[in-house]
């Protein structure tokens, strides 16, 4: 638009192709800064054990199916979901987690010494701001993944069920990603071990959590239901 002054359209390969390649080279760079800042240590946080338990989320979703994401190039192995996708875990674990140490630099209530819980809140808070402009643009007329028609939309085309699996997730990962870091007895190397044997129990555990959210929102729906005018009608017709 900018260097030929006339909108582009874009057929749904052609942005299926951008996502991919954009979602690569921000992996490539975030790759790039963490080795140069952080060390191969916090490479293996992000893009090892985080990569995993997106890869899970990710995966589960879809095997679930609660929405698909047909369409891509570069899919590993078996798995229904695009690596792009799974990719893009580590991308956002990389700036919330990032975002709120630094965070915690500046503000005494989010400095370790406070417990993980803080930071875990603003972690999550970070997240579910960012799938916020995320995913109604990627959902948007399904242009990178389908939700599933039964799922109601929420917001600008999103079920409510997307952020609940993402507060589910990001808050019991961060909290263990925090929990573990926070050890002054074990080494960079054991941190990330650790962090990679609960990987299972922090995708049941965030699956169950998003549930307990879901749950929580349809009773309200259906107190909301049962006060309703035609509600007793309704059960006389059978409905």
């Amino acid at each position: 638009i900018f260097f030929f002054h006339q909108p582009y359209p874009f057929t749904h390969d052609q942005l299926t192709a951008l996502f991919e390649v954009t979602a690569f080279l921000w992996a490539a760079l975030f790759v790039v800064q963490i080795l140069l800042t952080r060390g191969r240590h916090t490479l293996a946080l992000f893009f090892g054990a985080v990569f995993v338990f997106g890869l899970m989320l990710e995966n589960t979703g879809i095997v679930m199916n609660f929405f698909s994401e047909p369409g891509f190039r570069i899919y590993l192995w078996l798995f229904p979901a695009p690596l792009c996708t799974m990719l893009g875990w580590s991308l956002v674990f990389t700036v919330v987690i990032s975002v709120t140490d630094r965070l915690g630099e500046w503000v005494a209530w989010l400095a370790p010494s406070h417990g993980v819980w803080r930071r875990v809140g603003v972690a999550t808070a970070l997240a579910l701001c960012l799938d916020a402009q995320l995913d109604p643009l990627a959902s948007m007329s399904g242009v990178l993944w389908r939700w599933n028609e039964l799922l109601p939309p929420a917001f600008f085309g999103v079920p409510l069920l997307n952020f609940a699996a993402w507060f589910g997730a990001v808050s019991v990962f961060s909290f263990f990603v925090f929990r573990i870091r926070d050890r002054d007895d074990w080494s960079p190397g054991r941190k990330n071990r650790e962090l990679f044997l609960r990987v299972p129990l922090a995708c049941v555990l965030a699956w169950a959590l998003c549930f307990a959210v879901m749950a929580v929102a349809e009773a309200e729906r259906l107190y909301l239901f049962s006060e309703l005018p035609f509600h007793n009608l309704s059960h006389q017709v059978g409905f």
